[in-house]
């Protein structure tokens, strides 16, 4: 029998980190590699890395990065839960949309959500935050 793999969905900033060389970023992304995990991308996340990317190679090393994972487009059921997720929490908490559409992914794909910023995500119940 073979063994349940963990799911992921990833935040940015665990990516920036790994393209910036931080261990515990590449450690986690290891992982994935060797199938350890399944590890999910959102199309949010390719929005906020390409608004930082300063040259070619940056892009190279993202483009080469992203085929570790599986993409996740934004869709009903998640566009619906991070409305939810900004109508429950935002006029208590700082839930950005970006953050509340990276949430609400963790959530429809019944995954973990990897984050460097566990603590910014705790005040959401209905997913899970892992500190990477």
């Amino acid at each position: 029998m073979a063994l349940k793999k963990d799911k992921y969905v990833i935040d940015t900033d665990v990516l920036i980190d790994y393209l910036k060389g931080v261990q515990a970023a590449k450690d986690f992304l290891l992982r994935a590699e060797s199938k350890k995990n399944e590890v999910f991308y959102s199309v949010i996340t390719v929005i906020e890395i390409y608004t930082g990317l300063r040259n070619e190679q940056e892009e190279k090393d993202f483009l080469k990065l992203l085929k570790l994972m599986r993409r996740v487009n934004v869709d009903f059921a998640i566009s619906k839960k991070a409305g939810e997720f900004r109508n429950t929490y935002a006029a208590r908490y700082s839930c950005e949309i970006p953050d509340a559409i990276l949430a609400a992914t963790a959530y429809v794909k019944k995954a973990k959500f990897a984050t460097r910023n566990a603590k910014h995500f705790k005040m959401i119940k209905e997913i899970e935050a892992v500190k990477i």
